[in-house]
């Protein structure tokens, strides 16, 4: 009987111990929670100076979390196998914005399960930063987006209409007047983009706008 009750007294630990483990991602969330509430906030963002030797380890346990009375600072003390260790990082009043979940590749098409809404602190939230998924879903990658950080509506362009080297027609408007040639793209263009085309009878370079996936205009 006795050593049933120390074997399952055992497990009870183990288990116990098992449901207090974290990794670092989860121990970021939960020092978060507690700045917040020490700080009278609604959500924290905390860049925390991450000891490299716990990159990776998922057995972890909060121990503490102080805010220091200089500036918006916080000290950390985690658990992990090899003992305690201290870490310092900054916190600030957090806002929700867009970021990718991976690395989106430049002319990838976006879609919901590449973004979500994640906590950044809201003193570096810039004017170009987009505030919705949704104005990102269903746009196109202008360049390559790296994850975790806030999407820029700079980051983004509709769909390419018209690709490199396509013929297109081009519509050349004058008042009621309107022309039809015919030209190659000089690069590839959006709806509404501005692009260089080569007109085919004057074989010269012009810039037009898209207007749909075949034509293009521009001013005579």
């Amino acid at each position: 009987m006795k050593i049933k009750l120390i074997i399952s007294l055992y497990f009870a630990i183990a288990l116990c111990a098992s449901a207090n483990a974290a990794n670092m991602d989860e121990i970021i969330i939960a020092a978060e929670e507690q700045i917040a509430k020490q700080q009278h906030l609604e959500k924290v963002a905390l860049n925390l100076n991450v000891e490299r030797i716990l990159v990776g380890q998922s057995d972890l346990e909060l121990l503490e979390v102080n805010c220091l009375p200089s500036g918006r600072t916080a000290r950390i003390k985690v658990m992990a196998a090899d003992g305690e260790h201290n870490m310092v990082g900054s916190y600030d009043r957090a806002v929700l914005l867009p970021m990718a979940l991976h690395h989106i590749e430049k002319g990838q098409m976006i879609e919901e399960g590449d973004i979500a809404l994640l906590k950044w602190q809201a003193r570096q939230q810039g004017k170009h930063h987009i505030l919705t998924t949704e104005e990102a879903v269903g746009q196109q990658a202008r360049h390559r987006i790296t994850p975790y950080h806030p999407i820029r509506n700079t980051d983004l362009q509709q769909k390419t209409a018209v690709t490199k080297g396509k013929q297109v027609t081009i519509k050349f408007v004058r008042g009621d007047l309107s022309i039809k040639s015919y030209g190659e793209a000089q690069e590839a263009g959006s709806i509404g983009q501005r692009i260089r085309v080569r007109n085919i009878d004057s074989n010269k370079i012009i810039s037009a706008t898209v207007h749909d996936e075949d034509t293009v205009e521009a001013a005579r």
